[in-house]
């Protein structure tokens, strides 16, 4: 149990720090208040950079889910489960977006790691859904 909570502490970690540096990059990136711009374009710029940064966060755990199967044997998964990366990404994407629909299930340790993720992905997006209310309305020009 203790090589889960290890394992998930790290993959948090890390991936918390990646998603702050992202944001933190996109907010630099965007002009001032008193810039014109496309509010289209910006808008679907960003939000198409966001779902490549939450990509490779569930690309993350699924690496996490990966090793933790294959190479420190603290868990695996029911069948129909296929270890190719096809069936830990899918996986991965439905745990981390709070879905859990999935054909198969955690056994053993892997249950901590599937509800970290769950967490941390939980969090994560909505911390995106935030962001991007707030750097729309930073970067809004005023029309009056």
């Amino acid at each position: 149990m203790l090589l889960a909570i290890v394992l998930s502490a790290f993959l948090v970690v890390s991936v918390v720090a990646w998603h702050y540096w992202a944001l933190g990059a996109l907010y630099r990136l965007m002009p001032d208040r008193d810039v014109e711009h496309s509010h289209f374009l910006r808008s679907v710029g960003i939000l198409l950079t966001l779902v490549l940064v939450h990509l490779v966060e569930i690309c993350w755990f699924a690496a996490g889910l990966y090793a933790a199967r294959s190479h420190l044997g603290i868990g695996t998964f029911t069948d129909p489960f296929e270890p190719v990366l096809r069936d830990y990404l899918y996986y991965s994407l439905v745990t981390y977006s709070t879905l859990g629909l999935s054909e198969f299930s955690p056994v053993g340790h892997m249950k901590i790691l599937t509800g970290i993720e769950s967490l941390v992905g939980f969090i994560l997006l909505t911390w995106t859904a935030s962001f991007f209310y707030a750097l729309l309305g930073r970067t809004e020009v005023d029309k009056g």
